[in-house]
């Protein structure tokens, strides 16, 4: 009966081992029995969004406070001048498939009606570039957009391309997390966005 405790102690203690090179992004959790891949395969909506966005133009500094709440995005932006609030109504829904096929809605409600734009691309995880470790960014090619009766089509270096570091990635939360810095510092940017299962 010792020997079968211990030999069930050291199966647990080499699967955590195992499974902790999962771990790539700062709220991963611990231990998990999904592929990554598998994790960002489903149907989700962004439901959540804070953080901070602060530019320099023309010599005057402008920090902004963004949050989202699955509806509505309100900005405060403040500078030496003062300070303004802005708002923008929309929802944004995607789908990552496991084939690296991704597509997207984005309803723009500001206006009278709503205003539906449909992306379709490709998706992957970026392979360690640089200092990042292997799977922790997400990259998304849009290959295709819609709006109305209006329709674009891009390829090769001319599509639109978005890039996340995953901060979390659970079976039933996503945490990208839009993070740099342009031109030596005129430009930082902070801001995690929160997806659910649809």
């Amino acid at each position: 009966m010792k020997t079968l405790s211990k030999i069930t102690l050291v199966a647990l203690v080499i699967s955590a081992v195992s499974f902790t090179g999962c771990k790539k992004g700062e709220g991963d959790p611990f231990l998990s029995l999904k592929s990554r891949k598998a994790r960002v395969a489903g149907e989700w909506k962004m439901t959540k969004g804070e953080g901070t966005h602060s530019e320099v133009f023309a010599n005057t500094t402008f920090n902004s406070t963004i949050t989202y709440d699955g509806n509505v995005e309100t900005t405060v932006t403040t500078s030496s001048a003062g300070s303004a609030t802005t708002t923008d109504k929309y929802n944004s829904e995607m789908t990552f498939e496991k084939d690296g096929t991704f597509s997207s809605v984005y309803t723009d409600n500001n206006g009278s009606s709503a205003v539906i734009t449909n992306n379709k691309g490709n998706w992957n995880f970026t392979s360690g570039v640089g200092d990042m470790k292997n799977k922790s960014q997400i990259i998304i090619y849009i290959t295709e957009t819609t709006t109305g009766s209006s329709t674009s089509t891009f390829t090769g270096s001319d599509r639109p391309t978005m890039v996340y570091d995953l901060y979390q990635l659970k079976g039933k939360e996503i945490i990208l997390h839009d993070l740099g810095t342009q031109s030596s510092g005129s430009s930082n940017t902070d801001i995690k966005w929160t997806l659910e299962p649809k």
